[in-house]
């Protein structure tokens, strides 16, 4: 029997993203990346509930590793990640066999959602600058 699949993004979703603040692209190794602590309850949820767990990020292949230490540092039951080197995220869900996207990128939710994916929106007030954030359930 096929286990249902839920994806995350991961900067901004699982763990707070720092690089704006040191003008760099992702959040490095060694950085103080903070989880997101309601994300991670939640992936532990979903892990629990029979889902397998995957993390879909726009990062490019060669930062992969930099995922990788972090959700092994926080214990995260993640099957993989897979890097779209910022292409659009949708046919990897799709490949993967997504039901439920979670993503702090409106544009990401958007388009997951009109491919028949359930999303959930990592909420960072985005509303203030996208409307179109009013239309997702939130986490």
């Amino acid at each position: 029997m096929n286990r249902p699949v839920a994806t995350f993004d991961f900067d901004d979703c699982l763990f707070e993203d720092p690089s704006y603040q040191v003008g760099a692209l992702w959040a490095a190794s060694g950085t103080t990346s903070e989880p997101i602590k309601r994300v991670h309850d939640f992936v532990r949820q979903k892990h629990e509930e029979g889902y397998d767990i995957h993390v879909v990020t726009a990062r490019e292949q060669r930062h992969v590793s930099e995922c990788w230490d972090l959700i092994k540092l926080y214990n995260l039951p993640i099957k993989s990640v897979v890097a779209t080197a910022g292409k659009n995220k949708t046919p990897f869900l799709l490949e993967l066999k997504s039901t439920l996207h979670v993503d702090d990128n409106v544009q990401v939710c958007v388009l997951a959602q009109q491919a028949g994916i359930k999303v959930l929106l990592v909420d960072w007030k985005q509303e203030d600058t996208n409307s179109t954030a009013d239309y997702f359930d939130r986490i």
